[in-house]
């Protein structure tokens, strides 16, 4: 799925980003001789980083991050008699990643986050609450660019 990604340089090797984007996801209850789909429902979870690059003046520039995430569920649809009601709520996140400069102000990022989300589905006609675990990986691949008046910065080179 299409995500947006912005990273501010704080220092030379210290940024922060921010991700968004919106995938669909199944809830199933899953046990011995058991696996229901209780619901499919569309997610928001932005994700926040504090990432640190080692070596932000090459051209190859690889990265690590570390952050947090909120996951907002929304437009859900419940299945097989069941009306489950699934909490919002913060999770944590994990990051790796390669800036390659292709100008001064444009280059290629490959990304690798992982999601680590728990939260509470109840179905509210039976009253019987579960756990829910949501851990994906978050794989992308892009196109950054520096803006003008930007600091110079990052894998783009210096002026």
């Amino acid at each position: 799925m299409p995500t947006i990604g912005l990273s501010y340089f704080l220092t030379d090797n210290v940024a922060v980003e921010i991700i968004a984007g919106t995938t669909k996801h199944t809830v199933r209850a899953k046990g011995p001789g058991t696996d229901l789909k209780l619901m499919e429902s569309w997610v928001i979870p932005p994700v926040v980083t504090l990432q640190y690059h080692f070596a932000p003046a090459s051209r190859v520039s690889p990265y690590v991050g570390a952050g947090v995430n909120y996951v907002l569920f929304y437009s859900g649809s419940n299945k097989d008699g069941f009306k489950v009601k699934l909490d919002h709520g913060f999770g944590a996140a994990l990051q790796a990643g390669l800036d390659i400069a292709t100008t001064d102000r444009w280059a290629i990022n490959l990304d690798a986050k992982k999601v680590f989300f728990e939260t509470d589905a109840v179905d509210r006609t039976k009253g019987v609450k579960s756990k829910v675990t949501m851990n994906p990986w978050v794989l992308s691949a892009g196109i950054g660019y520096r803006f003008q008046g930007a600091p110079s910065l990052g894998p783009f080179g210096r002026d």
